[in-house]
């Protein structure tokens, strides 16, 4: 797991270390550079596999045509390796990278992408055919953005890398801030910054170097569609046999693997996993929330039973309003403005992981975007009812219910939802800021919503309506936002995080289970549960679904209070000319005085502003900010 950079089109090595040095948190273990004629490529080292200096990167085949600087885990890389040895390959390293390299020097690209089982975004240069493949992998569960310029093309792992260049405009994308306060997360391709964009999962740039402001775009693999054609007893066997093979590889690993455990289904069946397939997996890690609060049930005695179940050492770090104070450092590393307290809490995991010696952790995220588990989930077995009462009547009571505590707020969003849904379908289930709201905040935005290019294929297929929606949320919302600061948050810290929910063979298994068994009467993830019941005890199993909570309703009215006002009420966010300032002062007020609640478009337009600051403001990107 580690950082890449590249310049394609030229070569600039000080440029090149500045992108290394800007997200060496990726890879604090080594450091290296590549000069072609016209490329340069970088690498950061985070030492998972094969940890000498025999794997250090940019990698080069022996015979000097063929450079690779790659990021990610290729779990099945020791099949590969059997498979290249039996071609007349032979190797001088022990870990993945070398088998990557020589695989993709064997075979054409598509058929080598087709092998690979794993985590990865690379850049692979042949040099005698003066061609470069930038690549993400299946499920976008690694980072990658491009830059295209007249003369070049630029990519990285992170944001900050590309605009280490100070000849890149910072021109603020007003449909991707738009996206940001609606969704919490922007749908890629798209960024914040105009001309700078992720490459989507599955997809592939091929960029001949002489000619590097013309990249090819291409897909090399599609999620299985929707068929549910499996038995009740068939869709059971394959999914426990298709997780437990994944927990099984990736446990590989030369450094010892940990695991977050929140208390919960997803994370507590992946910890009974692993235990059960090796002795040396012990560190867990959790976060301590105190009392419950804003109807969040309190996560940690769940995770303490389960550590105590399984004999694992459960790590514990505390969670109060202090976490608030690592809001801009948090996005800073993030790379984008998501305005989301689970990722101060996941940040906060991942450093208490490294303090305690641990590089990789184990995450359970994914099993809610493939086999149903969001409320939302549960919403669609009732909106097209609740959407054919009269407009005036749901607004109504979407008006008489306080925002005083979670039960009521989420009848609110159900109703707000309900609202929504005869005019915008399906996207009204991922809204957190009503549309016509938000198109009168954000200035200068077109009537296109970012994530609706996604939606013409998925609102056309003639399947489940939570099949639909679990097209988007694996799509999308698990990349966009999920993986993303799953990542980020644990590179922040030097901590490789896997996803062993999110593999090719747990989708494809996933689009065969029918609809049914994975919502039944209303309960999520259901085939998921009977096969938990063979790992841990039903009140884990059954226990009320919550996810890392934090009070932000009391935040903003408390400890972000202060901040909020000085960020919100600024010349600089004013000068912006971003957003309409009058209506962003009247929020304020009417959320303070209970009028509505505005508590999460705050918090977006707090972290956007922090972002701008650190993103846009500066020459080059910058943590530290003044308030």
């Amino acid at each position: 797991m580690c950082g890449i950079n590249g310049i394609l089109g030229l070569h600039d090595k000080d440029l090149l270390r500045q992108m290394n040095s800007s997200i060496d948190h990726r890879g604090p273990d080594s450091s290296g550079v590549f000069l072609g004629e016209n490329f340069a490529l970088g690498h950061t080292r985070l030492s998972i596999l094969d940890l000498t200096t025999l794997s250090n990167q940019p990698f080069v085949s022996n015979c000097g045509n063929y450079v690779l600087t790659y990021n990610g885990e290729i779990y099945n890389f020791q099949e590969i390796k059997e498979k290249l040895k039996l071609l007349n390959y032979s190797f001088k390293s022990n870990g993945d990278t070398e088998v990557l390299l020589n695989l993709l020097i064997e075979f054409d690209i598509n058929d080598a992408l087709e092998m690979l089982d794993g985590i990865f975004s690379f850049a692979f240069v042949d040099i005698k055919k003066n061609v470069c493949f930038v690549v993400r992998d299946n499920f976008g569960i690694k980072p990658l953005y491009y830059y295209t310029s007249d003369d070049y093309l630029t990519f990285s792992s992170e944001i900050k890398g590309i605009l280490q260049n100070k000849d890149i405009p910072r021109k603020l994308n007003p449909d991707s801030i738009k996206s940001y306060i609606k969704y919490l997360w922007c749908p890629g391709p798209y960024t914040p910054i105009q001309g700078v964009f992720k490459l989507e999962p599955g997809y592939y740039l091929k960029v001949f170097l002489d000619k590097p402001n013309l990249p090819i775009k291409t897909s090399y693999y599609n999620k299985p569609l929707y068929r549910g054609d499996y038995s009740y007893e068939k869709s059971f066997n394959e999914l426990q046999a298709t997780i437990e093979k994944s927990v099984e590889e990736q446990l590989i690993s030369d450094v010892e693997v940990g695991a977050f455990l929140s208390g919960g289904l997803d994370s507590s069946l992946i910890c009974s996993i692993a235990k059960k397939q090796s002795n040396n997996f012990n560190n867990v890690f959790t976060i301590d929330t105190g009392e419950d609060n804003d109807g969040f049930v309190r996560d940690f005695p769940y995770a303490q039973s389960v550590s105590d179940i399984h004999n694992l050492k459960l790590n514990r770090i505390k969670s109060d309003s202090t976490d608030i104070d690592l809001l801009s450092e948090c996005i800073y590393y993030l790379d984008e403005p998501q305005a989301d307290p689970a990722i101060i809490q996941t940040y906060k995991i991942c450093k208490l992981a490294r303090d305690n010696g641990i590089k990789v952790l184990l995450s359970g995220s994914g099993a809610d975007d493939i086999l149903t588990g969001y409320r939302r989930h549960k919403i669609s077995l009732f909106i097209k009812v609740f959407s054919k009462i009269p407009k005036v009547i749901l607004e109504f009571f979407e008006n008489i219910f306080p925002s005083k505590n979670i039960f009521f707020n989420r009848i609110k969003r159900f109703l707000t939802i309900s609202i929504n849904y005869k005019k915008h379908g399906i996207i009204s289930y991922f809204n957190w800021c009503d549309e016509e709201l938000v198109n009168k905040l954000v200035l200068n935005s077109s009537d296109v919503d970012q994530l609706s290019h996604s939606l013409e294929f998925i609102v056309n297929t003639d399947i489940p309506e939570n099949e639909k929606i679990l097209r988007i949320d694996n799509s999308h919302f698990l990349v966009d936002h999920n993986l993303n600061y799953m990542d980020k948050m644990g590179m922040a810290h030097g901590v490789e995080v896997r996803v062993p929910f999110v593999v090719k063979s747990l989708f494809k298994t996933a689009s065969s289970i029918p609809t049914n068994l994975k919502q039944k009467k209303g309960t999520g993830k259901y085939i998921l549960k009977k096969v938990a019941e063979n790992y841990l005890p039903n009140s884990i199993i059954y226990r009320k679904k919550t996810g890392f909570g934090s009070p932000i309703r009391s935040w903003i009215k408390g400890p972000l209070e202060y901040d909020m006002k000085k960020l919100l009420l600024s010349k600089q966010f004013q000068d912006r000319n971003i957003f309409d300032t009058g209506l962003v002062a009247e929020m304020i007020m009417d959320n303070f005085s209970n009028k509505k609640d505005y508590s999460y478009i705050l918090l977006s337009l707090m972290c956007i502003e922090i972002w701008c600051r650190q993103f846009i403001d500066p020459e080059i990107p910058c943590k530290e900010i003044k308030i």
